[in-house]
């Protein structure tokens, strides 16, 4: 933990014979999230505190970034802060990983997505006739826009398969999953001008099909509205994101592309993000946001190395494994 940079949360047991011992470790910005919970004199670690409704264990806390855990079979637990810096969450666990129905550093995931759809009503408003949900992923977000823009919200798009198209290793996998796992309801779309709220765009793959989708079934006008800001960099520190050629924030150069280019890019007749000032207020507390404000948005600790892993980072593969 003194030496290795990263991102992670990390659960192993001890084999002592018969008195093995749970240990867990968090990184010192505490970007990925741990919990503590009990039940009978049994302890349960996990990423999520959704994960104490579904067994019926008590929240006792969130584990403090930089500590060591220990629990042995008697439920004794002994902890120790092996290194203590500013807890700077991933913005992309509120954003997108979360499931909304968790808490991360108490801080509700569903109350953050609601009211960064609020904001951006707020902040980019567009005359419409319904908002549309990308399902599951930007209900939350569409429910803030809609209370707060007026605009009734209703389900023009249905979700036929619980896959995710962002973590699919190849571009065919990617296609196949959004092509499949998407109807789209013509009575609620056609001849509407249609505002379609999802948590965020990677590489456009989705948003594409989908505004082809929304425009087949009869959509007038197809306006998006994003919960995240452009992500323009990979994680170098954490989550598999291979290449920063892969994000459609960015051209062939390697430069940051305008709203106006994405949005001619994907077809729609209007985008806009949230901010990242938008984002902050929303979370309300300072997070790791290091692919979305690249090398700033890292902790400042590891700005030095992500700068040198983003210059060997080549389409395709991932910059980590390239280091010598």
């Amino acid at each position: 933990m003194l030496f290795l940079k990263g991102a992670y949360s990390a659960l192993f047991l001890a084999d002592s014979g018969d008195n093995p011992f749970l240990f867990a470790i968090t990184d010192p910005y505490k970007i990925r999230p741990l919990v503590l919970g009990k039940k009978d004199g049994l302890y349960c670690l996990t990423s999520e505190t959704r994960v104490f409704k579904k067994i019926n264990f008590e929240y006792i806390k969130d584990i403090p970034g930089g500590s060591v855990v220990i629990i042995d079979t008697k439920g004794n637990i002994f902890e120790k802060q092996v290194i203590k810096k500013p807890e700077k969450p991933c913005m992309f666990e509120f954003v997108y990983f979360a499931k909304p129905d968790s808490r991360i550093n108490k801080r509700s995931v569903h109350d953050v997505r609601y009211e960064l759809g609020r904001l951006l009503a707020k902040n980019h408003p567009v005359d419409a006739d319904i908002v549309v949900p990308v399902p599951e992923s930007g209900r939350h977000y569409a429910t803030g826009y809609a209370t707060e823009s007026k605009i009734p919200l209703d389900e023009g798009i249905m979700k036929d398969k619980d896959e995710r198209s962002f973590i699919q290793q190849t571009q065919e996998s990617r296609d196949k999953v959004v092509e499949e796992g998407l109807s789209y309801l013509r009575s609620v779309l056609n001849g509407k001008r249609v505002i379609i709220v999802d948590d965020s765009i990677v590489r456009g793959t989705n948003i594409r099909k989908l505004i082809a989708g929304l425009r087949r079934a009869g959509a007038k006008e197809v306006h998006i509205r994003i919960g995240c800001p452009p992500l323009i960099a990979p994680c170098y520190m954490g989550i598999d994101m291979r290449s920063k050629k892969e994000f459609i924030a960015r051209d062939d150069d390697g430069k940051i592309k305008t709203w106006d280019q994405i949005c001619d890019e994907i077809g729609a007749d209007s985008l806009a993000y949230t901010t990242i000032d938008s984002l902050a207020k929303a979370i309300g507390s300072d997070t790791c946001r290091g692919c979305i404000d690249f090398p700033n948005g890292y902790p400042s600790g590891w700005k030095e190395d992500v700068l040198e892993l983003s210059k060997i980072d080549k389409e395709g593969e991932r910059a980590y494994k390239q280091m010598k």
